[in-house]
């Protein structure tokens, strides 16, 4: 999180496209997507069903992208800063969260990886159980499938451009594969040195040939993970961890128009730092939380529900006896 947001900071400031900003940014989504595939891997092991898995995930996404893809609309803003009206098919477009499908613009800033997300989330209970018990060499002959289908797909449409991400997603996979397996592992506190030294493999990348180095990137860091013991909890990590997505969605339209108030420098610096504190806070109480509770009171009710419709249906089965 900390990635994109300095890297946008920078951006915004110097005005200039930096090619280091643009390597930390980027390379801040990567590690999320491998991150978020290795955590969410560990979340079907212990859901209920696949059903628990998609209700805890959609409530998890939808309720602050509809929120940021709706301030957008009713705002008329484009994600740079500017004013735009936005056509009611975008709109339908990125509140289901399925713009690069139908090549419509993001109305948010951040939202372009939304839908990568949810298509791959949509397809991670099918590797779960397609590897769960299965050696790992089918696994990584998976992964390296994945790359001549990301290649495929650029030539020939870009549409699925999720194909292009999913190396970056299977490595998670990886990592909580590899996890699973009896190995040596160092001790929790070498983590942070084990995690920057996987940073060069992404931050020597050029534009050219960067999706090689994406992929190149994600496996390291999904062959990293596995061999390190977990660190113990830090306070200022979980704190961010609770309001990632949050800062995510507002940080940059927070940045944009408080560096844009015709007001003192210092009282525009100021205007930032409480933005951005503020909005992730705002925002995951009114609008995220209440949303993971409703994905969570449904389904405890399909929990509850399932055994009476067995009964039910014994029951029924014995009287018809």
């Amino acid at each position: 999180m900390l990635c994109v947001f300095f890297g946008h900071l920078h951006g915004i400031v110097t005005g200039e496209a930096s090619i280091s900003a643009w390597h930390f940014a980027q390379m801040g989504v990567l590690i999320f997507f491998v991150h978020t595939s290795f955590v969410l891997m560990q979340s079907l092991e212990r859901s209920a069903g696949v059903l628990d898995f998609y209700i805890r995930r959609a409530f998890r996404i939808y309720p602050l992208a509809i929120a940021c893809v709706l301030s957008g609309w009713l705002l008329a803003l484009h994600p740079n800063g500017s004013f735009r009206s936005w056509s009611i098919r975008t709109v339908a477009a990125n509140l289901l969260l399925i713009q690069n499908l139908t090549y419509d613009d993001n109305m948010w800033a951040g939202l372009w990886t939304l839908p990568l997300e949810v298509q791959m989330y949509a397809h991670l209970p099918l590797v779960y159980f397609a590897v769960r018990s299965r050696p790992l060499i089918m696994l990584f002959a998976v992964c390296a499938a994945s790359v001549p289908l990301a290649l495929l797909q650029t030539a020939v449409t870009q549409r699925l451009n999720v194909f292009q991400y999913a190396p970056c997603f299977l490595s998670g996979v990886v990592a909580w594969r590899v996890s699973r397996e009896p190995l040596p592992r160092l001790p929790g506190r070498w983590w942070p040195l084990a995690f920057v030294l996987v940073w060069p493999v992404f931050l020597t990348a050029s534009r050219e040939h960067q999706f090689w180095y994406r992929w190149a990137f994600c496996f390291a860091l999904g062959l990293t993970i596995p061999f390190v013991h977990q660190m113990r909890p830090l306070k200022l990590a979980a704190e961010i961890a609770k309001y990632s997505y949050g800062i995510y969605l507002t940080h940059y339209v927070v940045m944009t128009w408080s560096l844009r108030l015709p007001v003192h420098p210092v009282l525009q610096w100021l205007t930032l730092v409480i933005g951005c504190w503020m909005m992730p806070v705002l925002v995951y109480k009114y609008v995220e939380q209440p949303g993971i509770r409703l994905g969570r009171r449904l389904v405890s009710r399909a929990e509850q529900s399932e055994p009476q419709q067995i009964a039910t249906a014994a029951g029924g089965l014995s009287y018809n006896l």
